[in-house]
């Protein structure tokens, strides 16, 4: 018997570093993530951000997660989930995309990825989006 596994998160953490070979961010998953699913930490004291991911996320939406969450770190805490954020995701997300699936994304995937866009600009405007704001303890 052959068993081939192929890990859908170290090929996202290997596809945002080759976009981004100078970023410095850790991952990490936890129990009881206050607020929902992950947030992205950034230190006061200029130490590097980290992501909280909790470890109730099912592992299909964990990448797409990290990715939102990178794309945090990447454009900075100030950027909440306007243009500059957007740009980023979407950049990532079809990055990954193609190196998850081998081709480009076509118009249903590009659907999938407005419609997240959506749903994180529409937490911005009700006042539930917590996963950039968190400041280190």
């Amino acid at each position: 018997m052959t068993i081939t596994y192929h890990d859908p998160i170290k090929a996202t953490l290997e596809t945002i570093s080759m976009r981004h070979p100078d970023l410095s961010v850790e991952v990490h998953f936890a129990n009881d993530v206050e607020g929902g699913a992950a947030y992205a930490m950034f230190p006061d004291d200029g130490a590097a951000p980290s992501i909280v991911l909790s470890s109730d996320i099912p592992v299909f939406a964990v990448p797409g997660v990290i990715a939102h969450e990178v794309a945090h770190v990447v454009v900075g805490i100030d950027a909440m989930h306007g243009p500059v954020w957007e740009a980023e995701y979407r950049a990532i997300m079809l990055d990954l995309h193609r190196a998850i699936v081998g081709e480009e994304a076509g118009p249903d995937v590009i659907a999938e990825i407005d419609e997240e866009v959506a749903m994180s600009r529409a937490s911005d405007e009700d006042g539930t989006a917590t996963d950039y704001v968190k400041a280190a303890e």
